[in-house]
């Protein structure tokens, strides 16, 4: 849940705890209790007061407690240590392939290890290699095609410079996923819907000599990954 819904749901929890004490306080003795009887409505409010102060306060500590996380990745942003992330930079259309990008938000070089697609609805083939560009997409270079072995994982590490001069932009690798000879997929998709979707998962490390790995990944559109012909309004209308 998130935090302003949390604090909301403790002032509303205050405001309805306050205004029953007060309705039962001011309210005659007889509503409540029978004649002679030791134990009341009156008395177990009281006795239960100290369970309604304890939720409001796991409320209110679990808030403190999301505020101080996003404090945290704050000032990791600031510092130099904000996670990297994958997007998907432009969707294969009229036969071309998807670019994925790459951006390096940390101020350590970051390495592409190993690459996996995964579909539960759709056979993908496997990636034969990968071919990394210079991010630019009004003149995109060729910068290196890197062969991938049966494993997933790259036979040359390719790696995002880190972000050490802060008041430049971030350091960017962009690159083309390469599936087999044959690169038309547009019979195989013919019979695809929206609900066919895609994950593109990065291994990944930092360099930095502690070798820990990390995945980062892009879910999407399977007609979006796949190079094939099939135009945009053809599909929308068919699906």
């Amino acid at each position: 849940m998130k935090p302003a819904v949390l604090l909301g749901v403790g002032f509303a929890v205050g405001v309805l705890a306050a205004g029953l004490v007060v309705l039962v306080w001011q309210a005659p003795m007889g509503p409540w209790c029978e004649p002679g009887e030791r134990e009341c409505f009156r008395e177990w409010l009281s006795a239960t007061s100290g369970w309604a102060g304890l939720i409001i306060a796991i409320i209110g500590a679990n808030f403190v407690y999301h505020q101080l996380a996003e404090q945290r990745k704050q000032t990791s942003f600031i510092i130099g240590d904000g996670l990297p992330t994958l997007e998907m930079y432009l969707a294969s259309m009229n036969g071309r392939r998807a670019i994925f990008r790459l951006v390096n938000w940390n101020r350590r070089m970051f390495s592409v290890r190993r690459i996996k697609v995964e579909a539960a609805k759709f056979t993908v083939p496997a990636p034969v290699s990968l071919l990394f560009h210079d991010p630019d997409s009004d003149n995109v270079k060729e910068k290196l095609l890197t062969a991938v072995r049966p494993n997933g994982f790259l036979k040359e590490v390719h790696a995002a410079n880190g972000w050490i001069n802060r008041q430049a932009a971030p350091s960017v690798l962009d690159f083309e996923i390469h599936f087999s000879a044959e690169e038309d997929f547009t019979t195989g998709l013919l019979h695809a819907t929206t609900a066919h979707k895609v994950r593109v998962i990065l291994t990944c490390c930092f360099e930095d000599g502690l070798e820990k790995e990390h995945q980062l990944w892009a879910k999407i559109e399977i007609r979006d990954l796949l190079p094939n012909k099939i135009k945009r309004s053809d599909f929308d209308m068919a699906h």
